[in-house]
């Protein structure tokens, strides 16, 4: 019996060792992938605050791209490191704002292709790859919206093509489906307006142009530098 306990007692003395490595290991492995967690939460935090820099500066090309170098820092390590943190009452935006993020900016990259006439769905089809990542409620009105913009992509295609009567049937239609408050919609609609009525040199679309540029400058004050370049144009 005495022979059976030493024999047990060593063991157990025998296994201490082990496990105390085995915990040394467990918190070196933690503590690293923290460690790399930190440093992806520190790039990810300057991507960010690069893109919201260049959306002040109505840069929203670059916007979107350091948006979309910040998407690329979810993983593993930063998602151990956010949840150590959060044991401590942090907080951080999470994946799916991000996304929000990147759809906002290719959005006012695909009106700032549409008002120079540019028929491209680059920025439609970036808007499109990330917009199931956004939840509800701002999902909805940004799917809606992103539909408007890829109709108005559309629309400058045929435009180019020289196709002005397909240009205004396909505006009527965008008008019915837009959202009332896609102000970026409206000021859009003017700019094809203007540049369908002056290709067929047609008045009456270019009165229409006027007046809606009216609403939106004076009735719903919205004052920038599209709507100052419209009136500009409008009166060429």
């Amino acid at each position: 019996m005495k022979q059976r306990a030493s024999t047990t007692g060593a063991r157990r003395g025998g296994l201490l060792p082990v496990v105390g490595i085995l915990l040394l290991l467990l918190v070196a492995v933690v503590g690293f992938l923290g460690y790399l967690g930190w440093q992806a939460q520190v790039r990810l935090s300057g991507f960010l605050d690069e893109g919201n820099r260049h959306i002040h500066e109505e840069k929203p090309e670059l916007a979107a791209a350091a948006f979309q170098k910040a998407d690329a820092e979810f993983g593993p390590a930063l998602s151990l490191y956010r949840a150590l943190r959060r044991l401590t009452g942090a907080t951080f935006l999470s994946q799916a704002e991000v996304a929000e993020l990147i759809v906002s900016a290719a959005l006012l990259c695909t009106y700032d292709d549409v008002f120079i006439l540019k028929a491209s769905t680059k920025w439609v089809e970036l808007a499109e790859a990330h917009l199931g990542r956004v939840p509800e409620p701002p999902g909805r009105e940004l799917t809606q919206n992103v539909a408007t913009a890829r109709e108005l992509a559309n629309l400058c295609r045929l435009f180019a093509e020289q196709k002005y009567e397909d240009v205004m049937k396909g505006l009527l239609a965008a008008e019915k489906n837009a959202l009332p408050n896609d102000t970026d919609f409206f000021t859009a609609e003017v700019r094809l307006l203007i540049a369908c009525g002056k290709a067929m040199n047609e008045q009456a679309i270019l009165q229409q142009a006027r007046e809606l540029l009216f609403f939106l400058t004076y009735e719903a004050e919205l004052k920038n530098k599209k709507t100052e370049s419209l009136w500009g144009i409008l009166n060429r």
